[in-house]
């Protein structure tokens, strides 16, 4: 069992670090916000415009050979598997 010390010192590190991540984000987001606040008050500033994605195109993630591989690779991992189990079990007569 670990010593209340040491238990200590770990939950202290696990705060720091999770405050210093959480200090990161937020200064990040800030120093942004802080920019585009300021170069919107420049003269000659143009806001974004949004760009709506045009929709995908309905493909397959896998084409059909990769897709027939990936079962035959499937199906060659079940058999190395469970092939001693079900030579153990018809052994037994179950």
């Amino acid at each position: 069992m670990t010593s209340l010390v040491r238990q200590a010192k770990l939950q202290a590190f696990t705060a720091g670090c999770v405050a210093a991540a959480g200090l990161y984000v937020y200064t990040k987001r800030f120093v942004a916000g802080v920019i585009e606040e300021t170069s919107s008050q420049l003269p000659g500033y143009v806001a974004p415009q949004r760009v709506e994605a045009a929709p995908a195109a309905e493909e397959p993630w896998l084409g059909a050979s990769m897709r027939a591989a990936a079962v035959r690779r499937w199906n060659e991992g079940v058999d190395a598997v469970f092939k001693p189990v079900v030579a153990a079990l018809s052994r037994r007569g179950l």
